[in-house]
């Protein structure tokens, strides 16, 4: 055709004379695929479910088939900024951030404070409605565990929350196989950092593993990283953890101890407990002001020790 000038796609993809990058730059700025084809089946599949982050990936489920048959085929990730750009813009084709044929993705560090939501497409590029609710928040989850004494003191911040409903704490002797072992409630909606805190008292040797599952009010989930702390003890005195402390004192290695007793500054008593064949004990403390304190602990046989102590 006279005026115009032919490029073959190697010349293309070669980038000759920058035509590839100024492509790029303009007519395919945005990422995308192609037009669904209606005339050949027009049923729409499932919406992915259970989307959760786990550590730098953004993870879903495989739907049921829909009514055709079909399942997805690939998935369409979508990228926000902000939670009300998400309710607002779900059909604005240039946040698409990915198509993927898996059912994961790669979160860059620079992505964790984004909102993300997922569609399915089947083979005729049917898209479905936004799986499991409208939009996944990626916010700030870090967590960090230290050793006090025979307990864990486990510490984790996250830098936003939109709808969260609770944070499950998980732990693990192996690394891989972990359990359950409490669950605090989350903010809700925030948009400053908040700091949580568990402790956790260890009555065996080895290391322990620890991980944090976030959970939405919509019951999607993500995880922390794992962090471990290594406990070792030659069983010859009684273990007093953490020291610092600020609502509990654990107690363990107790089997010749008759009896535990905690007094303030001046002397006056403030706990006793007395005990009887118990290997470990609790004493809950969370009442107390911030103070030095003294625990005192008689063995059977009448000898006693004094631990120092600390109040948070």
């Amino acid at each position: 055709v006279k005026g115009q000038i032919m490029f073959s796609t190697a010349q293309i993809m070669a980038n000759s004379k920058s035509l590839k990058t100024a492509l790029q730059a303009n007519e395919y700025k945005y990422k995308a695929f192609a037009p669904a084809l209606p005339w050949k089946d027009a049923v729409c599949p499932n919406a992915p479910i259970n989307i959760r982050q786990e550590m730098d990936t953004l993870r879903w489920d495989v739907p049921a088939p829909a009514a055709d048959g079909d399942l997805p085929k690939r998935y369409a990730v979508y990228r926000f900024e902000t939670m009300g750009e998400a309710s607002t813009n779900l059909n604005d084709a240039s946040k698409l951030f990915a198509v993927v044929y898996g059912n994961k993705v790669a979160i860059a560090a620079a992505d964790l404070t984004k909102y993300f939501a997922v569609t399915s497409l089947d083979k005729y590029n049917n898209e479905s409605e936004v799986g499991a609710g409208v939009v996944l928040p990626i916010t700030g989850l870090k967590l960090t565990v230290q050793l006090s004494g025979n307990t864990s003191i486990v510490r984790w911040t996250t830098s936003t929350e939109i709808n969260s409903h609770s944070f499950v704490v998980e732990r693990s002797t192996d690394g891989r196989n972990f359990t359950e072992i409490a669950t605090k409630a989350a903010a809700g909606n925030s948009q400053v950092a908040r700091n949580y805190q568990l402790q956790d008292m260890l009555l065996a040797d080895g290391i322990y593993y620890y991980r944090i599952r976030s959970v939405d009010i919509d019951r999607r989930s993500r995880y922390s990283d794992v962090q471990s702390v290594v406990y070792k003890n030659d069983g010859s005195a009684v273990v007093v953890g953490p020291n610092p402390f600020s609502n509990f004192i654990n107690i363990s290695q107790l089997n010749q101890v008759n009896r535990v007793e905690l007094v303030d500054g001046t002397g006056r008593l403030i706990v006793s407990k007395s005990l009887k064949n118990e290997s470990n004990t609790r004493l809950e403390v969370g009442l107390l002001p911030a103070g030095i304190y003294h625990l005192k602990i008689t063995q059977l046989n009448g000898k006693s020790s004094v631990v120092k102590m600390v109040k948070m």
